[in-house]
């Protein structure tokens, strides 16, 4: 681990006391100002001497805990400061950078020669999104208040929190139009268990998809053209046009969108179903329809740093993903579109044999209006007439993760660093 060491002044103006002694000694010899000098000089060796012994001798770890992390799971850490010298540590304080949400790791200690303090940082995580923890420093100095030791650690690691992934949902779980084994006309765009031919090889295809043996053979790349599987690939299109998202943090129509696609998504990989996840904010993302884990962090990943900032309408949303998704599949709509203009993009749809599931998001509910707005069930009866499956969804219909935190409690050290108290860090 990489680390930068150094010795201060604690305070600058310390040294004037010392100045202003060795100034009158030459000035106004007296045998009072050789005692003061040798006095306060002992106390400044003492002090640079302690500082500079801690400088080799005291160092810091610390190591996350756990793997994916979801808004409402238990951060962990663990961290330990070793102290291989004689001399005590009279405070030790170890400041963080981390941008996380409600996390605070910075705590003073006192740790003795030739010991090792451990303990256990904790919170509950408030917010989806990419943040990094680190960098962080550790901070000792002498009893007296005169040296400071700064021990700089740069390192950071990134910590993706991710939205909650077990939601309890009452939907059915939408399936592909396709029934028993699929023959020869649509083609997937990854990888099935139906393998349907070889072609020429084309810009962006994956190099696993090479078929060597026809490579070698006709001399130019050919690669593996793979059917669609008869349960048909599913696909989440989130509605992420800014006009229409409303409310405040976990209670907000953006937050359920991004839940709903999150638990959802998580539900169709776990049957072994290929999974696309498109969105439409200040910056398209579209993943293509696969299986398995990498996918699954692929989706929460991108889920967690989504917000509803985009311009591009749900109407030109829908004819985009239409010239995405393959025939024969499923695609689930979450939106908070009221407006009733958009169903032709469903019949459109639909006429690519694609099973249609819409989730509205009553953005009244959200924005706290009372009565909800008639217009999102009107909305939601035009798509069942359709023949569209369609669920209304408002606020308080999904039970959220708890967020209870304790705040974090303060200390101040004096230049003595007799007053060091702990934060809210559990003790190993």
């Amino acid at each position: 681990m990489s680390e930068s060491r150094s010795i201060r002044w604690h305070h600058r103006w310390s040294i004037i006391p010392l100045g202003v002694l060795i100034v009158l000694a030459f000035l106004i010899p007296n045998s009072i100002w050789n005692v003061l000098l040798t006095s306060l000089g002992g106390i400044y060796l003492i002090s640079y001497v302690w500082v500079r012994q801690l400088h080799k001798k005291l160092s810091s770890e610390r190591l996350l805990q756990g793997g994916w992390i979801a808004v409402g799971d238990q951060l962990s850490e663990r961290f330990s400061i070793k102290n291989d010298s004689v001399l005590p540590a009279l405070w030790v304080e170890i400041t963080d950078d981390s941008n996380i949400p409600g996390y605070r790791p910075s705590v003073a200690f006192q740790v003795l020669g030739l010991s090792e303090h451990k303990w256990r940082q904790s919170a509950v995580c408030l917010q989806r999104g990419r943040f990094t923890i680190g960098p962080w420093r550790l901070r000792s100095g002498d009893p007296f208040g005169l040296f400071e030791l700064i021990v700089e650690y740069p390192q950071t690691e990134e910590m993706i929190i991710h939205p909650p992934l077990d939601i309890d949902l009452n939907f059915t779980l939408p399936t592909g139009l396709q029934q028993g084994d699929v023959t020869g006309r649509d083609r997937a765009f990854q990888v099935t268990n139906n393998i349907a031919g070889v072609r020429g090889y084309q810009p962006l295809d994956p190099l696993n998809w090479i078929h060597w043996p026809s490579t070698a053979r006709t001399g130019s790349l050919a690669v593996r053209e793979f059917d669609i599987e008869a349960a048909g690939d599913a696909w989440v299109l989130i509605d992420l046009e800014e006009k229409w998202h409303t409310g405040d943090g976990l209670e907000s129509s953006e937050e359920y969108a991004v839940m709903l696609a999150s638990a959802l998504s998580t539900r169709i990989l776990a049957k072994n179903r290929a999974v696309g996840l498109a969105t439409y904010g200040e910056r398209p993302i579209i993943l293509p329809s696969q299986k398995g884990a990498p996918q699954h962090w692929r989706i929460l990943s991108t889920l967690a740093e989504i917000s509803a900032d985009g311009a591009t309408g749900w109407k030109n949303s829908l004819d985009d993903v239409r010239q995405v998704i393959s025939r024969g599949s499923s695609l689930i709509l979450l939106t908070p579109n009221p407006d009733l203009s958009w169903l032709s993009n469903l019949v459109d749809l639909q006429r690519k044999q694609i099973k249609i599931t819409v989730i509205l998001l009553d953005r009244n509910s959200f924005d706290g209006a009372e009565p909800s707005d008639s217009t999102i069930f009107q909305l939601q009866s035009q798509i069942q007439k359709n023949g569209f499956k369609a669920d209304v969804i408002q606020r308080g219909d999904i039970p959220l993760p708890q967020l209870d935190s304790e705040p974090d409690a303060e200390f101040k050290i004096s230049p003595f660093g007799r007053s060091v108290r702990e934060t809210h860090g559990a003790h190993d």
